[in-house]
């Protein structure tokens, strides 16, 4: 995983982002209505993980009561605007080797943490990061997200099923909540469907530039396998999860 790249990538996309972020905007939204739905909206201290341009960010301001928010990203604070006097602390780099607050209240994140290297470790750090009761809430994707890019091209992230996920994230919290599913995403052409992932910065894993050939069998393969009478299919697999601190 390449952390420079990615971040050079979502740097040029931070201006296109949140017009484009189309799905990640639904995943934040359903991510807020779970943990709404807890006992309670009231964290001292909140810290989240890879917030971007800040469209979670806003959502947290709106929609709980704090004391303390924290925010990380690995970008530099630039991508605001208007927050600055409500954010308690922004703290810039990779979350996964970047000391982190302890003692709280709630820490959640959408769509980052696939970026991650080691999630196990991570989910280690953050249980230690929580108090006692403790919330953990966040989402990433599973195995078929974007799976139309990676079954023409050969690459794309490796996700883990939520299977998979629930297991590596037992070790660390008691899960009290997880959801899958699959949202589409139609286009006119396959053209305007890199022009999505260009403009959101997913295409942060190639290093290596399209040649005039590449982009012709791209498209003639999309025609193929991903055409309907909807447009250019494009999916988008979000998986959800709110835990618990685990004692043990």
């Amino acid at each position: 995983m390449d952390k420079d790249l990615i971040k050079n990538r979502f740097l040029r996309a931070s201006k296109t982002y949140n017009k484009e972020a189309v799905v990640q905007k639904k995943i934040i939204d359903k991510l807020i209505e779970e943990v709404l739905s807890l006992e309670s909206n009231n964290y001292d201290s909140i810290l989240e993980i890879g917030c971007g341009t800040g469209l979670l960010t806003k959502e947290i301001i709106y929609n709980f009561n704090f004391k303390h928010l924290n925010v990380n990203d690995i970008c530099p604070n630039h991508l605001f605007g208007g927050l600055d006097n409500i954010i308690t602390n922004y703290i810039e780099g990779d979350a996964e080797n970047i000391h982190l607050p302890e003692n709280q209240d709630l820490v959640i994140s959408c769509s980052a943490i696939q970026w991650f290297t080691s999630i196990d470790n991570f989910f280690s750090k953050i249980n230690n990061t929580l108090n006692k009761d403790g919330i953990f809430a966040f989402t990433s994707f599973g195995k078929t997200n974007l799976k139309e890019i990676k079954t023409i091209t050969s690459k794309g992230l490796e996700y883990k099923s939520l299977e998979g996920n629930k297991e590596l994230i037992s070790k660390h919290f008691e899960i009290i909540y997880c959801f899958e599913q699959e949202i589409k995403l139609y286009f006119s052409s396959a053209k305007e469907i890199l022009k999505h992932l260009k403009l959101t910065g997913v295409t942060a894993t190639s290093q290596k530039p399209w040649t005039k050939t590449d982009l012709n069998l791209f498209t003639q393969e999309y025609d193929k396998l991903f055409k309907s009478e909807k447009g250019f299919e494009l999916t988008y697999n979000p998986i959800y999860f709110i835990c618990k601190k685990d004692e043990r």
